[in-house]
Parts: structure tokens; sequence; C-alpha cells
């Protein structure tokens, strides 16, 4: 069994024997448990001293027993030297023994190896699970937890890359209405822009709710929309009145310096 030491936080008081412990005795009582584990098993010494406060040769033995706040110490067993009689006044000290560490390797020995390695047989066994053919069907998915099938206006890593190895990130922005051949421009923030690989977007028309890509190609030259960003921002340019489109988005996919 693994036993701690003293009471946690604590330094444990030595003690001295109340009355006589006879040999054979199974509990004795001292002066003091202060910070000994009260209710717990613990190891400890017994000893006598000589005048000078000197251990005497041959009267140590080490034990284990349980510890009540009343300072009785029952249960007691004997784990080194021979039991014997100590009289009152004996010192009693809390601390580890070598019984203590031999029952502290004895437990890790249980779950490691003696260089210290943990065992295989105390991992636990891992099942691998089979998944059955077919079960993964397209309305168990959530595609939207996939970066390239989710537009937002902050910077998204699709997770795929470009010709040269670059990671492709993709960044959509709200544009507002579209106006009388004039260019809106929208700062799009994008640090260490590199190329833009891709631009894509949508206007919107109010009346009728006509919708239109972006860039736009129109029949009539003055209708055509274009669309591009530069260092520093993302334009859309009209050369007729558009301002019936009322709604514009834009999306680049980009890679970065």
């Amino acid at each position: 069994m693994l036993r701690k030491a003293s009471a946690d936080g604590k330094i444990p008081a030595d003690a001295r024997l109340t009355s006589q412990k006879e040999k054979g005795a199974q509990s004795i009582s001292v002066s003091t448990v202060e910070g000994w584990r009260i209710g717990e098993e613990q190891d400890f010494v017994i000893y006598e001293v000589n005048s000078n406060n000197e251990v005497i040769a041959g009267s140590v033995t080490s034990w284990k027993g349980v510890s009540a706040s009343n300072g009785t110490i029952a249960n007691l067993t004997i784990t080194g030297g021979i039991d014997r009689l100590y009289p009152i006044g004996a010192v009693v000290t809390p601390t580890t023994t070598s019984a203590w560490a031999n029952d502290l390797i004895s437990g890790l020995l249980k779950s490691h190896n003696p260089d210290g390695t943990l065992k295989e047989s105390a991992l636990p066994a891992i099942k691998p699970q089979v998944i059955p053919n077919k079960s993964i069907t397209a309305d168990k998915i959530d595609f939207t937890t996939m970066p390239d099938n989710k537009y937002s206006t902050d910077e998204i890593n699709t997770g795929k890359k470009w010709i040269n190895g670059k990671t492709i990130y993709q960044k959509t922005f709200i544009m507002g209405g579209l106006g009388l051949a004039t260019t809106i421009k929208k700062p799009h923030n994008i640090s260490n822009l590199d190329m833009v690989i891709r631009i894509q977007g949508i206007a919107k028309e109010n009346s009728i709710g006509a919708t239109i890509n972006l860039p736009h190609a129109a029949d009539q030259q003055p209708y055509t929309v274009t669309v591009y960003a530069d260092n520093t921002n993302v334009n859309i340019q009209t050369y007729a009145d558009q301002r019936g489109y009322a709604q514009s988005y834009v999306t680049l996919w980009y890679t970065k310096k």
C-alpha cells in the first residue's frame, strides 16, 4: 500500500512515548501527533536516547501504524528490526523508512518496468473502431466545417495550396451599393498580400431582385462592372449608372508573402 509521510503541507513532529510499550503491543500512546496523517497508515521509527540525547545503538526499530488525534497509534506492524519493550520517553519519529520505499517501488513495478518505462499491460486496450461501409452519407456531414465551404468576413485558411506551395486564404467583403460611373473602394486589411488568384462576387438590384455576378461582362460596354484588388483595397468600378444595385459582395482567394 502506498503511504504518505505527513499531513499535507505539514512537517510531522517528533513524539515521546507517554506509556511503556510492551513487546508485541498493538498500540502505543505518544505525546503529540502534530503533522501526522490522522486516521491513515503512516511509517515511523522508535528509539531510545541517552542523557546526551544521542541515539542508543541497537534501539532503533521501524514501524507502521494508524494515528488518532488523541495520540494513540494503533494497528502496529514492525517493518524493520526486532520488536522489544520501550520505556516512557522513548522517541517516536514519523519518517520514510526502507519498508516505505520498498512498498513504493513494489507499487510502481505493478505498472512500470524496472527502467521506469510503462508496461504495455498498464495501458488500456484500444479496440479499433470499424466504420461500416457506406454508413457515412451526405446528410451526416456538416459541410460548413470545411474551410472552402464557408464564407466569412474574417480571413479563412482554405487548407489548399497554390502551385508554388503557398497557402490559399479566403475573405469576403461587404461592398455596399454600386455607383454612378465611379470606383467603390474597400480596404481589405490583408497583411503581406502576395497574389490574388481568384475574385468572385455578386450584386443585387432592389426593384426586381435581379442579381449579377461580379465582375460583370454586359452586352453593352458601359454596363460592364470591373472588380480588382490592389495592395490596399478591393475595388468595384462602374462605367454607367448602376446605383440600382444596392448590395454587393466580393470574395478574394489569395496567397501571402
